[in-house]
């Protein structure tokens, strides 16, 4: 009897050797992914800070140009609301304001020509926006998040 209750704890003994050796492993594994590998030879360039930050107008030009083409391209409003796109309550408004300019040039000149008017239109309301916006944290034009 004595003899099995022995088995029995080294059995459970190697059980925990094995889930530490795996604990050590995972662990290694973490800290290597972490290191960032060798460094750079002099031959490879030096690491270059990020890029600079978007303004406020670029991402809204950004966020309403994309929009305004993914209506267009789809033939119909996809039913998604400013919060689903990411918009702000403004941007929201630029979109629809460049989608119904946009629909009778597609309609008459074929949705290239109506993509065009929205690369021409969506920096043009995005700038007008911003060089009015006020310079509070809520920018003073209604709705939430404002910008």
């Amino acid at each position: 009897m004595r003899r099995q209750g022995l088995s029995r704890a080294a059995g459970h003994d190697g059980h925990m050797n094995l889930q530490r050796a795996a604990a050590a492993l995972l662990a290694g594994l973490v800290l290597a992914g972490c290191g960032g590998g060798a460094a750079p030879s002099r031959n490879e360039p030096a690491a270059t800070p990020s890029k600079t930050p978007k303004t406020r107008v670029q991402s809204c030009i950004e966020s309403v140009d994309y929009w305004a083409k993914e209506i267009l391209k789809a033939g119909r409003d996809q039913g998604f609301d400013y919060q689903e796109m990411g918009l702000s309550d403004a941007q929201y408004r630029m979109v629809r304001e460049v989608v119904d300019q946009a629909k009778p040039v597609r309609q008459r000149d074929g949705l290239a020509a109506a993509l065009a008017l929205v690369d021409k239109e969506a920096p043009r309301l995005c700038k007008a926006h911003y060089a009015t916006a006020t310079a509070t944290p809520t920018g003073g034009t209604g709705g939430w998040p404002n910008g």
